[in-house]
């Protein structure tokens, strides 16, 4: 007959012991036995916890905005400051984990959480691939903020080259009365009318100005164009709106937002006749509930077809886009381009819009 085996000794004296700071728990995370393990342990969920709370709070933002107007700015945190703290949490978490698998599901999990802020993040601030398309007619907008009369000389050097067939400035402060007497200006714009607060210059034709708003904190003027550039190729910008909104963050933006479109539609009533383009400082960014008021009759011209980084203010260091054009989705004018410039002075980057015709299906 076989020998039995010997029996086996499953004494403790017998018994290898664990690895206890190595061997990893099922779930991925290192054995808690350790003050490194409980650092590593209580680091991974903070960390995928806080990624997820971000997430939250950035498709909340703008309901959390219209629902509590004393902390609107809420939905002014910029969509790549989310795609940031989203990503680097999640690098943490996925330095906190010990297995494979563990660390694919907290790298699924972080790209999920990714998807919206990065597309929002693609679609109004920061167009990855976009290339600029030259229009038929180019508009340049500007907040100038009250240059000084040395300061309009030198902004004339920056504008200048851009060769703006419209030139629509917001403040222009000491830019009317040193632009008017400058032999350039004279020269290359046909006409060049200041209402306050806006200075509006074109190229070819003639403009007029008439203002809309001026009370309520809500500055707005109506520039109606006579001739101009396009008309030849069977198109032209007939009208355009130039709005100003204030700055102070304490004002419900959605209420100023509210008297700006009512001041529109009314200033369109009496005159029988629709806006094209509305172009300003909002001092509101994209997702601020407030701009959704423009959005049954115009299209933010940079998610239609804006090139680069679209941040506006501040100038040195653009972080958010509180400058904007909005065109209407019905009219015969259609933007080609829209991406920023630097001024070299005041706290603005300007905006240059390439105009051309509209898409026939869209047209009146």
């Amino acid at each position: 007959m076989p020998e039995s085996p010997p029996d086996f000794d499953a004494s403790p004296a017998n018994a290898e012991a664990p690895a206890a700071d190595l061997a990893p728990y099922p779930g991925g995370l290192w054995r808690t036995g350790s003050l490194l393990g409980r650092l590593r342990h209580g680091l991974a969920w903070t960390a995928c916890g806080l990624a997820i709370c971000t997430a939250v709070f950035w498709a909340f933002a703008p309901a959390i905005a219209v629902g509590a107007p004393t902390i609107q700015m809420v939905a002014w945190v910029p969509e790549w400051i989310i795609v940031i703290l989203i990503g680097g949490l999640g690098f943490i978490g996925l330095a906190c984990w010990s297995t494979k698998r563990s660390r694919l599901t907290s790298l699924f999990l972080i790209l999920v959480l990714l998807i919206g802020p990065v597309v929002g993040m693609s679609l109004r601030e920061f167009r990855w691939f976009a290339s600029v398309r030259p229009g038929l007619i180019r508009l340049v907008f500007l907040n100038a903020q009250d240059p000084t009369m040395s300061e309009s000389r030198e902004l004339w050097d920056v504008v200048g080259p851009l060769e703006p067939d419209i030139l629509v400035i917001s403040n222009p402060g000491f830019i009317a009365p040193q632009w008017r007497s400058m032999e350039e200006q004279q020269r290359d714009f046909s006409a060049i009318k200041w209402l306050s607060p806006f200075l509006v210059a074109v190229r070819e034709g003639n403009v007029a100005l008439r203002t809309m708003s001026r009370r309520d904190q809500v500055r707005a003027v109506a520039a109606e164009f006579d001739g101009g550039k396009g008309a030849a190729d069977g198109f032209r910008l007939q009208r355009l709106a130039a709005i100003d909104l204030p700055s102070d963050w304490s004002l419900n933006r959605d209420v100023l937002m509210g008297r700006l479109v009512s001041a529109i539609e009314a200033y369109e009533a009496s005159t029988s006749g629709d806006f094209d383009l509305i172009v300003g400082d909002f001092n509101s960014t994209p997702r601020s509930p407030s701009r959704a008021r423009l959005s049954p009759r115009f299209r933010d011209g940079f998610e239609m077809a804006g090139a680069g980084w679209g941040g506006t203010w501040p100038r040195s260091r653009p972080a958010i886009r509180i400058d904007a054009v909005y065109a209407n989705r019905f009219s015969d004018i259609s933007v080609e381009s829209v991406w920023t410039f630097d001024p070299g002075q005041g706290g603005h980057r300007g905006l240059i819009v390439d105009l051309g015709p509209s898409q026939p299906s869209m047209s009146k």
